[in-house]
């Protein structure tokens, strides 16, 4: 509810605010005044795009109170009897936008961290107690093995140990060379992507924690990319019955290279040009607002790298490339 009218009445406070002043005056600092709100449109033509999106993703709360002091500036607006108060009062509405403008993008991505790190702490518990329990079982398989040769059974000793190596090269190819916060991603997004079907290959000649990001910005990068890649192969999956999931890194000429390729569906093809630009863009469906797309975008900017992707045959290839010396001195500040 709240994505649709609280826009609307941002919208509202500042029609109400220009007609009450070209009503009430007409010369040149207003003109100067829509000028200069003119600009500030234009400027911040993109993040003015998002904010519903923005609005729609933070706590009423939290956003509330910038509402509260434009109708007090609009209050004024309306209320003052000479023009330069008035204008003082419009200025303060503006003042206000550009706030909102700078300060939503950063409270959104603070709030999706708080979430995602949240979760993280717990799945990081959860694949830690399977890594120890296989350890606690350890000797129970060997006991299982020892019986089996005893009783002189050779084929079921090859096909137990043969399930039993599997399961732990599934684990140990992993989480191999991985940092606790990362290889717990990776390890519960491998099992939701395997249990829905898709098949899954990680092909780490690099190890993901060495992304030359700090930790709470590795976190969001591969979290976003890998929760978004494993949910878009299962949309494809539910439509065709097959879908894979591919992840390759590497490290070339200094160069940090990150490489997602999953099955997806776009029927409308027109999305793929915008699908990291804009906020609204999701593969996830309707109740998705592509806040992952975004922040993913956002973080590849900040840290000097470049993202390329290409649908090809119903795959999604994103392909990140990032510096590591210049990230590795960001992350060191």
């Amino acid at each position: 509810m709240k994505s649709f009218y609280y826009p609307g009445i941002i919208f509202i406070i500042h029609l109400i605010g220009w007609i009450q002043l070209f009503v009430s005056h007409s010369n040149l600092s207003l003109i100067i005044l829509l000028c200069i709100s003119g600009g500030i449109s234009f400027y911040y033509h993109n993040e003015l795009k998002q904010m519903r999106f923005l609005l729609a993703a933070l706590p009423i709360e939290e956003t509330i109170y910038i509402v509260g002091i434009q109708i007090v500036f609009l209050l004024i607006v309306i209320l003052a009897g000479t023009v330069e108060i008035q204008v003082v009062g419009m200025c303060g509405i503006l003042f206000c936008e550009l706030i909102r403008i700078k300060l939503y993008p950063r409270l959104a991505k603070e709030k999706e961290q708080i979430v995602q790190f949240e979760a993280k702490i717990t799945e990081m518990n959860e694949q830690f107690l399977t890594i120890r329990s296989q350890r606690h079982d350890f000797l129970k398989h060997v006991n299982a093995i020892d019986y089996l040769i005893d009783q002189d059974a050779s084929v079921e000793v090859k096909r137990y140990f043969r399930e039993l190596l599997g399961e732990y090269q599934g684990i140990n190819q992993t989480i191999k060379g991985e940092e606790a916060h990362i290889a717990a991603i990776l390890l519960k997004e491998k099992k939701r992507a395997e249990k829905n079907g898709t098949k899954v290959v990680y092909k780490l000649d690099a190890p993901v924690s060495v992304i030359p990001m700090n930790k709470i910005d590795q976190v969001q990068f591969v979290t976003n990319l890998v929760e978004n890649a494993v949910e878009g192969a299962q949309s494809y999956h539910m439509r065709f019955n097959r879908s894979s999931l591919n992840i390759r890194t590497e490290i070339h000429g200094g160069i940090y290279i990150f490489e997602i390729k999953n099955s997806a569906y776009f029927p409308d093809k027109h999305l793929l040009d915008k699908l990291f630009d804009s906020f609204e863009i999701s593969t996830k469906g309707e109740n998705h607002q592509g806040l992952g797309t975004f922040i993913i975008s956002k973080l590849v900017e900040s840290h000097h790298g470049r993202l390329s992707y290409n649908y090809f045959h119903d795959e999604l290839l994103i392909k990140i490339k990032l510096p590591l010396i210049v990230g590795n001195e960001k992350s060191a500040k």
